[in-house]
């Protein structure tokens, strides 16, 4: 046999009608062989691949009506266990000419044991592990095995590249408990399957295999499930009605296994929340409860009071009412607990009164002086005796000197 160089481009004749030309290739390790070929000058052509002893046909191709100004190209890819392989070359019937042909190599980059393809030779799985395993023309059959000790909720996690296969459990009897179809999968759009099952103690089998001739790579991960004991939420709770904030919830301990958080808010008409990245928006004033769950069946949650303080108000309303004597009134809030009103005779509020107003949104202010009065309205909210206040209005100025 020619001795064939990986890589590279090897010319090649077939000079003589009934004339085979063979080429050698080694791979150390497994992986995807590809080899082009490229029909010239022998118009009608055969590409075949096999074992080194010529024992297994892996591929055989027809390659005609190529020529010098027009060749016919054609790849074929894979997947191989490490090894020596043949090409054989050879042109259909009295067909003679060139052609070049050239062969390369893309490891899989697998660790699964080379003999885990029965029952009784199974590769162990350890807790928290991955292994990356590689279904090939000669090796298209995975088995591992589980060992439990005691009653467990385990997570398998099985990821494909390759286009369709079957991820399997079977008990220690060899009975088949499950059976699970993964299709359409490929090295740039894997797919991934989660098996997650309480388990009593005991052996378990995983047998992985493909659909039909499909090769390819996968990973398959082993771990024990870890539950969400406790949800932490941290960062701020109090916003102005109108704006939007993300609440900060996590979950704890940091090992556990599904992290995924669920947001639901207690009162839409003060704030929505995102389910799933917890982004409140507001709407109006009031306080409203954040319901944060986890979903990997722990059943926790944690609920969460976020104070909606009211907008800056509009300006008020007012005029004297007599000598001594002011009525003030403003626009309503939507959801306020109440008001407050403060009133001072510097423009800067220096040593002004304040008023608290609930229920209604106007009040009488008595016992003024003959000047001139600056007046100014927030609304507020109260939860469990504290008050949220919103900023204060524009000032409002009423002259008690006029007649």
């Amino acid at each position: 046999m020619k001795k064939r160089q990986k890589s590279s481009r090897v010319s090649g004749q077939i000079s003589s009608s009934g004339e085979t030309d063979f080429y050698s290739v080694k791979i150390n390790k497994a992986g995807w062989l590809t080899i082009d070929y490229q029909g010239l000058s022998v118009e009608d052509s055969y590409i075949e691949i096999y074992n080194y002893d010529l024992t297994k046909e892996y591929c055989r191709t027809n390659v005609y009506n190529s020529s010098d100004t027009a060749p016919k190209n054609h790849t074929d890819v894979l997947a191989l266990e490490p090894g020596t392989y043949a090409l054989k070359i050879y042109g259909y019937g009295k067909n003679v000419g060139g052609y070049r042909v050239r062969a390369s190599f893309k490891a899989a980059n697998n660790n699964e044991s080379s003999n885990n393809d029965t029952f009784a030779t199974a590769q162990n799985l350890n807790l928290n592990q991955t292994v990356t395993g590689f279904l090939s023309e000669d090796d298209a059959l995975d088995f591992y095995k589980v060992e439990l000790k005691s009653r467990k909720t385990i997570r398998f996690i099985y990821t494909s590249y390759i286009r369709d296969s079957y991820f399997q459990i079977w008990d220690k009897d060899y009975i088949e408990t499950f059976k699970q179809n993964v299709y359409s999968a490929s090295e740039e759009n894997p797919k991934t399957y989660v098996y997650e099952e309480t388990l009593p103690a005991g052996t378990y089998y995983i047998k992985i295999y493909p659909y039909g001739s499909n090769t390819g790579r996968y990973t398959l991960k082993y771990e024990g499930k870890v539950l969400t004991q406790k949800i932490l939420v941290s960062g701020n709770k109090v916003v102005t009605a109108g704006k939007s904030f993300k609440l900060n919830a996590s979950v704890w301990p940091g090992n556990t296994t599904n992290k995924e958080l669920e947001f639901s808010s207690g009162d839409t008409g003060i704030a929505t929340v995102d389910s799933k990245t917890g982004r409140v928006r507001t709407y109006r004033a009031g306080r409203v409860n954040i319901t944060i769950s986890a979903k990997d069946g722990s059943n926790k949650t944690k609920v969460v009071s976020v104070i909606v303080r009211p907008k800056k108000m509009s300006r008020p309303f007012g005029y004297k009412k007599s000598k001594r004597k002011a009525y003030i009134y403003w626009s309503s809030v939507s959801g306020a607990s109440g008001y407050q009103i403060q009133y001072s005779k510097n423009k800067s509020f220096k040593k002004a009164k304040k008023r608290r107003i609930t229920k209604r949104s106007y009040v009488t202010i008595s016992k003024l002086a003959r000047k001139k009065y600056y007046v100014r309205v927030r609304a507020y909210v109260k939860s469990k005796k504290k008050y949220y206040y919103g900023a204060w209005s524009n000032r409002k100025i009423i002259n008690m000197r006029k007649n």
